[in-house]
């Protein structure tokens, strides 16, 4: 009898030390995720609906994984991927629930290459899309009609480069994108603020050595006024095209850089910001720092020139006159290049920046 006792004793104890082992609620994996239409790119939150587990142990079906309760995963290519989450309690019993998660492309969006635009400086806009399968897209640009386009001038390329004239104006870029069977109506607003231009002093007669100042209020118009001939004017401009340059750890000199260039040349000029080398003589070019992606700008014989990086400009002389053009920002300097005429003084032998003549 007390065997029969101590038996039916052994299996009640048991049983309610496995109800403690186990706990009372039960064991259930589940998970939702938002957004339900999730592009490549954006946040994607999974919320986690289990109850009763310890771990929890997330696959995202793009080789990433976490052990957060409800994580977030950012997908960076669209596709259909496999989520699975595994749960588990007292690292003996374990669940396990998957989901399909079908990732959209990007949202297409029209973008500039500077945040804050400014009257007459150059300004490059392009489409932001993600294009992996190389879908055929088409672009039809609407611009403002203070725009004048620099480059890009068939309105249908990628990209495009222009400058605004009227400052303190509101206006707005359009693109209208094609991808394939898909349109996108893309819109840039445009809220010009006005800058004052740096002054662009100049010797235009060697003998006599008169010097002026153009302020550049409008590409179409300059101010044009004497300046005295200071000791420090004087000095300014003398020292503009240096023979002797130090960039980094290394010197360029005159011999150097014609040797990168394989030109005989005059002077030269360093863009420290974009780091590439203007270099002048029987015409002009420019080159990255180490040489690479040379491109003879002009043909025409060169007499001066002065790289403005605070304003973004290159300035040369021809006995022409005095011409500009924006700097060139992409490594392979293939941007379109049309320059603009300042003037037609035909005796300019060197070029400074001076603000202080405002």
């Amino acid at each position: 009898m007390k065997n029969k006792y101590r038996f039916w004793k052994h299996c009640v104890i048991s049983l309610i030390g496995l109800v403690s082992l186990t706990g009372c609620t039960k064991l259930t994996c589940d998970f939702t995720y938002s957004p339900n239409e999730a592009r490549a790119g954006e946040i994607v939150t999974f919320s986690n609906r289990s109850t009763g587990a310890d771990d929890y142990y997330w696959t995202f079906g793009d080789n990433s994984t976490s052990t957060a309760t409800s994580p977030t995963h950012i997908y960076r290519k669209p596709g259909t991927y496999t989520v699975t989450l595994s749960i588990v309690r007292n690292k003996v019993e374990k669940r396990t629930s998957t989901q399909h998660i079908t990732i959209l492309d990007t949202i297409p969006t029209l973008a500039a290459n500077v945040d804050t635009i400014h009257d007459f400086t150059p300004i490059k806009f392009y489409a932001k899309i993600y294009n992996p399968w190389h879908k055929t897209t088409r672009y039809v640009w609407n611009m403002p009609e203070d725009a004048v386009v620099l480059a890009g001038k068939s309105l249908d390329s990628s990209a495009i480069v222009c400058y605004f004239t009227q400052s303190s104006q509101t206006s707005k870029v359009e693109l209208q994108l094609q991808i394939e069977d898909q349109q996108y109506d893309l819109t840039y607003p445009v809220n010009l603020q006005h800058r004052d231009a740096p002054s662009v002093l100049f010797y235009a007669d060697e003998k006599a050595m008169e010097q002026y100042m153009y302020t550049i209020w409008q590409i179409a118009r300059f101010s044009q006024a004497a300046v005295t001939q200071s000791t420090e004017n004087i000095a300014l401009l003398n020292n503009e095209q240096d023979s002797v340059y130090q960039y980094g750890d290394r010197c360029y000199t005159l011999t150097s850089v014609g040797n990168l260039l394989g030109q005989e040349i005059k002077g030269f000029q360093v863009d420290r910001l974009l780091a590439k080398i203007y270099a002048y003589g029987n015409g002009l070019w420019v080159c990255n720092i180490t040489g690479e992606h040379q491109r003879q700008l002009i043909s025409t014989p060169v007499q001066a020139i002065k790289v403005d990086g605070a304003g973004n400009r290159v300035y040369w002389a021809t006995s022409t006159g005095l011409y500009m053009h924006s700097l060139m920002s992409t490594s392979a300097n293939s941007e379109l290049f049309e320059p603009i005429q300042v003037n037609t003084y035909s005796s300019i032998s060197r070029i400074s920046i001076n603000s202080n003549l405002h």
